[in-house]
């Protein structure tokens, strides 16, 4: 009963972790967007803006000369040290996601098979303890009934961890919403 109750522990602590990872993701490929584009100069922006007014510096997937993508894919990316622990940051989340992910199966499927098991064997004791009335309405009506709630049993737990990845993965993102802005996250919030 206390592997159970540990199996159950580990399993929603995975999943709520692994649910967090997508909020995450979203934290770090904005900061990946903000640093790659603070640290590159397109034809066209600021830098090379000869004219007296300033024009909006374009993204560098608008462009459509070949040679600036490859110029900015070889020679834009200014300081390599950030571009390195945003990479390993990327690869740190996949490698939690991963291992989360693993656990979080591994515990759901395992309490399931465990609860099925015992939820059988406690219905077979039940069964014969009855009268012999009961029994005789044949074995395949006592079996089909014990191997459908068993499958019920198995299926919701089985179903569990996506329910608790789903909802901390809600509660994450709207907390990454609020604080990151809190008035249109307040807004958006209306209209859900």
């Amino acid at each position: 009963m206390r592997s159970q109750a540990l199996l159950a522990v580990a399993g929603g602590v995975a999943a709520l972790s692994s649910g967090v990872a997508w909020p995450l993701f979203a934290v770090l490929f904005g900061n990946a967007m903000d640093d790659l584009g603070a640290h590159t100069s397109l034809p066209g922006g600021p830098a090379q803006n000869t004219s007296g007014h300033a024009r909006s510096q374009r993204n560098w997937f608008y462009t459509s000369e070949l040679g600036t993508l490859i110029g900015f894919l070889c020679a834009g990316f200014g300081r390599l040290d950030d571009k390195e622990r945003l990479a390993l940051s990327f690869l740190y989340l996949a490698c939690g996601c991963a291992a989360a992910s693993y656990v979080q199966n591994l515990c759901w499927l395992l309490l399931a098979h465990r609860k099925t098991a015992g939820l059988r064997e406690r219905y077979l004791r039940s069964v014969l303890a009855q009268e012999v009335e009961y029994v005789a309405r044949g074995p395949a009506g006592v079996l089909h009934e014990l191997g459908e709630e068993a499958k019920a049993v198995q299926q919701a737990l089985e179903r569990m961890p996506v329910l608790l990845q789903h909802a901390s993965t809600v509660v994450a993102g709207t907390a990454v919403a609020f604080s990151a802005s809190w008035e249109l996250a307040l807004v958006r919030s209306c209209f859900t």
